[in-house]
């Protein structure tokens, strides 16, 4: 079994609200589908959540009662990205449902304290692929917060012990450098914990109230502390999820697992 996350900047136009990849969502389920794996998916929120959760600082937690409207548009409009990502399930002939943090798990401090995964096991053996998402969450101690679809990653895969975690981005891997501005930013095929606190903050991109690549990283690591291989990969490139996910060497960055 594998958990796999469908990063919002690949599934939807991060610079502009609700815009969904419905073409590369329909191409990515496919390839999951073509890998014959049994899988949990996760997706980003991309611009349905992070351009309203960055207006109302919902990442901040409750600061006033003008931000409740942005809790209840957050939720909905993260929902309709997920009710688009089981439809490209849907119509590719694979069987799914779509499952809200929201009414699974319990925050606090914008961490998770509490998760109930007892229906993705109770789904994966129906046959029933499982898909969650990044959402807002009540938080015991900031009333709201926003967790974040790599959070949940972690969670999952310390729960189900996938044989592999895959993260799909926009980009390769992880770089030195931003390799958007940075001419000699080159693609680390490995990274650890030595080379991590190598790597610079920030590598570009759109606005993310679920923090910066370093951020997501650190997860990803944390992740292979587990005992589990993880790798962040492109899936703006045809074939490459399909390729990773039936065992093919794949252009990527591997967060090994530590045994």
């Amino acid at each position: 079994m594998f958990v796999i996350k469908l990063g919002g900047s690949v599934i939807t136009d991060k610079s502009r609200k609700n815009t969904f990849k419905e073409k590369v969502t329909l191409r990515l389920v496919s390839e999951i589908k073509e890998s014959q794996k049994q899988v949990i998916v996760v997706h980003g929120a991309g611009s349905f959540g992070h351009i309203l959760a960055k207006k109302y600082d919902l990442h901040k937690g409750y600061k006033n009662k003008e931000q409740l409207l942005g809790v209840a548009e957050v939720q909905r409009d993260v929902k309709d990205l997920s009710l688009r990502v089981l439809d490209a399930f849907l119509e590719e002939g694979v069987n799914a449902v779509s499952l809200a943090p929201s009414a699974f798990l319990v925050n606090q401090v914008s961490r998770i304290k509490h998760m109930d995964t007892g229906n993705f096991k109770r789904y994966l053996e129906a046959g029933i692929t499982p898909i969650t998402f990044g959402d807002v969450v009540v938080d015991e101690s900031l009333i709201f917060s926003i967790v974040s679809g790599d959070q949940l990653m972690l969670e999952l895969a310390k729960v189900f012990r996938p044989e592999l975690v895959v993260f799909v981005a926009d980009v390769d891997g992880i770089f030195t450098g931003d390799p958007n501005s940075e001419k000699d930013a080159q693609l680390l095929p490995v990274v650890d914990k030595e080379v991590l606190s190598s790597i610079g903050e920030s590598q570009g991109g759109v606005d993310d109230v679920t923090g910066s690549i370093l951020g997501k990283s650190k997860i990803m690591l944390e992740i292979a502390a587990h005992g589990m291989d993880t790798l962040i990969l492109n899936g703006n490139v045809k074939n490459r999820l399909r390729d990773a996910l039936t065992g093919r060497d794949v252009l990527c960055t591997k967060f090994e697992r530590i045994d």
